[in-house]
């Protein structure tokens, strides 16, 4: 049942404008978004910080939070397996904007690929 809860979803990297000197640095650039699983109380995982989470991602998990302290809008959110947010769920997440992401090798199926990796891996702890 609790598996059943699990959600993964992505939020796009904002665009920003650089100034053109920095426009073509490496340390700059992003991939496509940031890939997140939310966690349903009562998973071994909940409420389990970034560092303990025994499953590898892309350059390491590099958050964990409640979802009664995010703000998640909608407009925001492109799920990838699910379509709604368990209340209270713990998040976890990994970024692509380490250095060496960009579009063309941290682009949407990356980042899909990924987490359905992760969730594969989540629902047969």
């Amino acid at each position: 049942m609790k598996n059943d809860l699990i959600t993964a979803f992505m939020i796009k990297n904002k665009t920003f404008e650089l100034p053109d000197r920095l426009k073509d640095n490496p340390a700059f650039e992003r991939g496509y978004a940031n890939g997140y699983i939310a966690i349903p109380r009562g998973h071994e995982l909940y409420g389990k910080h970034y560092d303990e989470i025994p499953l590898s991602v892309h350059g390491g998990w590099t958050f964990s939070e409640y979802t009664s302290v995010l703000v998640l809008r909608p407009d925001q959110l492109e799920f990838v397996d699910g379509n709604v947010i368990a209340p209270n769920s713990w998040v976890i997440g990994f970024d692509t904007a380490h250095f060496g992401d960009n579009l063309k090798n941290r682009d949407r199926n990356f980042v899909v690929s990924e987490l359905k990796t992760v969730l594969k891996n989540l629902r047969n702890l």
